[in-house]
């Protein structure tokens, strides 16, 4: 019987965990950014791509646990590995 029970309070306790912010390849997606549309520019774009990416998944971490889960996986699905995406999508989810 206390098996039982501990067993109920651990599945109850894991339905409140948080999954972890995404891990995103930036690499990855500002290299294709970059070829997209910089033309003769690409080592510069994405230069600045990975900045931006690598400073917005820092707002990304923090904004993460304070978003409902079923809109975190909305964003995500939605942010095709840019977590510039993502928090601007985290940012307009409704009571954010």
């Amino acid at each position: 019987m206390i098996r039982l029970g501990l067993a109920l309070v651990i599945i109850v306790l894991s339905g409140f965990a948080h999954a972890a912010a995404p891990d995103f390849n930036t690499d990855h997606f500002c290299s294709a950014f970059a070829e997209r549309s910089a033309g003769n520019m690409t080592a510069m774009a994405k230069t600045v791509c990975m900045m931006s990416e690598d400073s917005t998944k820092a707002v990304v971490a923090a904004a993460w646990d304070h978003a409902p889960a079923a809109g975190r996986d909305a964003c995500v699905r939605s942010a095709g590995d840019s977590y510039v995406a993502l928090a601007k999508c985290l940012e307009n989810l409704p009571g954010h």
